[in-house]
């Protein structure tokens, strides 16, 4: 039988907490959103870069791949987490790791990253490993 389970209920936006998994909604109007992510870098402990089947294919409106775009906020958010040495574990829904030389020199490393896989089938156990790999880096004194 499938291991499956339902997520999280989401809290409404004035309850989620800052940095960039608070989203849109958590951010006053006019703040830099590229400033307030260096930001919290600062502090965190550990990145999962979720990477699914289009994220190498996804295009901007000129056409041009996503990951090249130097603005693009998740290229942004990866570089800095491994040029800060930050714990970087790519999650891949569904798909292969990309090869290094399918991505931007400034997140190159991404690929000689250990990477989680989780798929529909073992969700539960697939995240469980996920949990079990960050213990280390957000127990206290760890």
């Amino acid at each position: 039988m499938p291991d499956r389970a339902a997520p999280p209920p989401r809290a409404p936006p004035a309850q989620r907490g800052p940095g960039p998994a608070g989203g849109a909604a958590s951010r006053p109007p006019g703040e830099d959103f590229r400033a307030r992510l260096d930001r919290e870098l600062q502090s965190c402990a550990a990145l999962l870069a979720v990477i699914g089947p289009e994220w190498l294919s996804a295009v901007t409106a000129d056409g041009g791949r996503r990951i090249d775009a130097e603005g693009d906020i998740l290229r942004h958010e990866i570089a800095v987490a491994l040029r800060r040495d930050i714990l970087v574990i790519p999650v891949l829904f569904e798909t292969p790791m990309p090869r290094s030389r399918e991505l931007p020199d400034d997140i190159r490393a991404l690929a000689d990253r250990q990477a989680q896989t989780v798929n529909h089938a073992r969700f539960t156990t697939d995240v469980m490993g996920i949990v079990f790999a960050l213990r280390p880096v957000l127990q206290p004194g760890g």
